[in-house]
């Protein structure tokens, strides 16, 4: 429930030491934007939001009959908004990284997200350092609904499943996570993009 406090706090930050880079960087980037790209980036937004409609069900907040139909809509309609907005600005920083020399070392040639942050926030000093590590820390929390999905949904596969403890299906699905991290880690941005891209062309 509170994971994203530190994220706030970090994009907040980041705004306050790299706001006037941002301020004075480019709209127009030195390569020119192809209808393929903002295309890939448009559905890698609409693929974070619509997969949260397969969880809605389950994670969802019991509303009473009476309660306001407006109500709902703009508590959904906020959910979506305000991840869209995250999207766009790290968008907005990874962009701007061409023109900060400190930035576009930090991304490197392979997209390292973690290497942006910390050239952004570097100019803070140890609480830009300690702003990180509660960011990496708050990383895992996203997997949480996740890996109850999995959890539950073994357990409806087939009767013998549901006699195993939910736990032994979160240890065994952990098992396998922490060997495909540490592989992935040192392809993250190509593993990541691959797995994106599958999972865009799946949707309709």
């Amino acid at each position: 429930m509170i994971a994203w406090i530190p994220n706030v706090v970090a994009f907040i930050v980041m705004f306050a030491v790299g706001g006037k880079t941002l301020a004075h960087v480019p709209i127009t980037g030195s390569v020119p934007v192809t209808v393929s790209s903002i295309m890939s980036f448009g559905s890698a937004l609409g693929v974070t939001v619509v997969s949260w409609s397969t969880i809605a069900p389950d994670y969802g907040i019991f509303h009473d009959a009476k309660a306001s139909s407006m109500r709902i809509f703009i508590y959904a309609y906020l959910g979506f908004f305000v991840s869209s907005v995250v999207h766009m600005i790290g968008a907005a920083f990874t962009a701007a990284a061409d023109y900060v020399p400190s930035w576009d070392e930090g991304l490197g040639g392979t997209g390292n997200v973690g290497g942006l942050f910390a050239a952004i926030l570097a100019p803070s000093g140890g609480f830009g350092k300690f702003l990180l590590v509660l960011i990496a820390l708050t990383t895992p929390s996203a997997i949480a609904p996740t890996m109850y999905t999995v959890c539950t949904s073994f357990m409806t596969v087939a009767s013998i499943f549901s006699r195993i403890p939910r736990c032994v299906f979160a240890v065994i699905s952990t098992a396998i996570l922490i060997p495909v991290g540490i592989i992935g880690a040192s392809h993250f941005y190509a593993t990541f993009v691959q797995i994106l891209s599958k999972i865009i062309s799946q949707v309709p």
